[in-house]
């Protein structure tokens, strides 16, 4: 089983996530939609990094469940993979919907 959660975590690796969304965004024109994607996940990322350094700065977390910041491989998952399906849907408004919540469902 440990291979099952290695692949699992793997797609929540930047070093997937990353060049994967830069690749659909820089395909597409300019938009309003391509703007508002990028400012997500460049807010996901700078929340992550910033948990993660009061933590290791300063200790900020919760003890009792043992919080150390905010997930990366989760945060960049749930702010990547609603915008890849959405960007690869096409233009059926239900269908934009359904891969978008599948997405945000997809790192739970």
């Amino acid at each position: 089983m440990p291979d099952a959660w290695k692949l699992l975590s793997s797609l929540g690796d930047s070093r997937w996530l990353l060049p994967m969304i830069a690749i659909l965004l820089s395909s597409l024109p300019r938009s309003a939609f391509k703007w508002r994607a990028l400012m997500a996940i460049a807010l996901t990322a700078a929340l992550t990094l910033a948990s993660k350094l009061a933590y290791m700065g300063w200790e900020v977390g919760i003890a009792s469940i043992d919080f150390t910041g905010f997930s990366g491989h989760a945060a960049m998952s749930s702010a990547i993979y609603p915008v890849a399906g959405t960007l690869l849907a096409g233009t059926s408004r239900p269908a934009r919907i359904s891969v978008f919540s599948a997405g945000q469902c997809w790192p739970c």
